[in-house]
């Protein structure tokens, strides 16, 4: 018998994600965290390691009427 009772509404979801931008030519990666009411969690929300955010590389190529590096 377990103790720890699991408590419904008091959880959230994590989902690793790749993810692909128009006019940028590599992927995006992070990891998107999702509150009990379907919101994205926030580095404000305190959840460690999850602020819904995605990473590019370090040197992207932007597309457009003239190619930049950023």
């Amino acid at each position: 018998m377990r103790n720890d009772a699991c408590i419904p509404g008091q959880g959230w979801l994590t989902l690793g994600v790749k993810a692909f931008a128009t006019h940028v030519d590599q992927p995006l990666y992070g990891v998107l965290g999702f509150l009990t009411n379907g919101n994205l969690i926030a580095r404000s929300d305190g959840v460690n390691g999850v602020t819904s955010r995605l990473k590019g590389p370090n040197v992207i190529a932007v597309s457009g009427p003239e190619q930049h590096h950023l």
